[in-house]
């Protein structure tokens, strides 16, 4: 999923679906273009308030959050296997429908100030309706909405083990109440909204049952991991299949499916283990960054790639960009890799990744992108190699002032392959200026 922009050094995802949400929740105004341009823009600033709390709390605590806003509203994520404190937990899920009330209220302080007209009155119906009514709404102890989150804490915290599903119970009986009321004063679209939150905390409630048929078998699962882990890919293979053959629940039995395709990606058995993970249980395979791998290794490229870049933004190592980058030079996708590995600067990349990137760009005659891409592994890295890439970029650019510059760093971080610098094609346009000699005396 690619990010749209950042904000904050925080990514952010816009999908399609969140579009047709707002255009759905503004029908009736289609007809005045102010008053429906106005809502759609209270909403998107909003919802961005909103998570923007949430965001702003996760990285006080050292997490690294992405935003994405979706048919449901928005989303604030942090990157997947990270632990989250119940404590932390609960703050979180406090601070996004606080900003909103927040900016509510501000809005609210500020309105009289503003001359009466009905554009004005249409914006800040707008303002305090979302910012004021929706968050009051979202404090409701109902999963998944954020006072849900913050019920779930607090009953864990009471009930312990049994804590999920006394949770469960008490959201779907928040539910139902709500619905009756919506129908009570008839206000339908409570009910039924009311009545689709009610079917999903039933799902996730038979769903928490049914995983507990599975808990027996997680020493098994445990031993499928090692033996992953321990390189024994056959016998991870063959356990893998008896434990899917055993489980009950669909989660469980697509964990030993994945595992199991692990194996066999491991042994080179890419066509069969794209087979199996195709053929699990559920429309969605969850691990998004093997299905990419297996995608790629059996030529189906252009679906790869966004199996890759999802993978790439919620792990930011140099596994899953190494992948990216193999996936994006072979569909010749310059622009995308260009522009993804400068929207994550904090990726954890490592100095050889970093300049097959330049390479990749230079050797493409992309010189001003393979030029940024040099100065971040220097910038991270330094060394002479980064500056010297970016100095080839830049005189490809008839840029002499930066090449000029980038070749005297190259020089001070410790380059001394005169022949090289002598002959490189890259700096032919260089050569008949002293500053060239005079780097060249350098090196002697």
């Amino acid at each position: 999923m690619r990010p749209a922009f950042k904000l904050f050094n925080i990514p952010i995802v816009i999908g399609i679906d969140f579009f047709i949400l707002v255009f759905f929740l503004a029908i009736q105004r289609i007809t005045v273009p102010a008053a429906f341009i106005s809502w759609i823009a209270v909403v998107f600033v909003s919802i961005l308030v909103h998570e923007l709390g949430h965001a702003f709390v996760f990285k006080s605590f050292g997490f690294s959050p992405m935003i994405r806003f979706y048919s449901f509203g928005g989303l604030t994520c942090v990157k997947a296997g990270a632990t989250v404190k119940p404590w932390q937990e609960l703050v979180v899920s406090l601070a996004g429908p606080l900003s909103g009330l927040a900016l509510g209220g501000i809005c609210y302080l500020i309105f009289p100030f503003f001359p009466r007209s009905e554009i004005t009155q249409i914006v800040f119906g707008d303002i305090f309706w979302v910012n004021i009514g929706w968050s009051l709404l979202n404090l409701l102890p109902l999963y998944p909405l954020d006072g849900g989150h913050v019920a779930n804490v607090i009953i864990r915290k009471i009930f312990k083990k049994r804590g999920e599903i006394v949770f469960y119970c008490f959201s779907m009986a928040v539910a139902a109440a709500c619905a009756v009321f919506g129908l009570f004063y008839q206000q339908y679209w409570i009910a039924i909204l009311a009545a689709f939150l009610f079917g999903n905390n039933l799902l996730a409630f038979r769903n928490l049952l049914s995983t507990g048929k599975d808990k027996e078998l997680e020493p098994e699962m445990n031993g499928l991991y090692s033996l992953v882990k321990q390189g024994k890919y056959e016998a991870a293979v063959t356990a893998a299949d008896g434990l899917a053959g055993k489980a009950v629940t669909p989660t469980v039995k697509n964990r030993a499916v994945t595992l199991g395709c692990w194996a066999l990606y491991k042994m080179g058995e890419n066509e069969e283990a794209l087979k199996r993970l195709e053929s699990m249980t559920g429309s969605k395979v969850p691990d998004k960054f093997l299905y990419g791998i297996l995608l790629h290794e059996n030529g189906r490229f252009d679906e790869a790639k966004d199996h890759l870049l999802q993978a790439f933004v919620s792990r930011l190592d140099n596994d899953s960009a190494s992948y990216l980058v193999e996936n994006l030079i072979k569909l010749e996708d310059y622009a995308t890799l260009y522009n993804t590995i400068r929207m994550y600067p904090g990726a954890k990349l490592d100095r050889a990744l970093y300049q097959s990137i330049s390479s990749a760009l230079h050797d493409k005659g992309h010189y001003r992108e393979a030029a940024e891409i040099s100065e971040l592994q220097y910038t991270k890295f330094r060394g002479s190699a980064a500056a010297y890439n970016s100095a080839c970029s830049k005189s490809r650019m008839n840029d002499k002032k930066a090449a000029f510059r980038w070749l005297r760093i190259a020089v001070e971080e410790g380059w001394v392959d005169r022949n090289k610098m002598e002959n490189d094609p890259d700096l032919a346009g260089l050569k008949e200026d002293e500053r060239f000699t005079e780097i060249i005396r350098l090196l002697q």
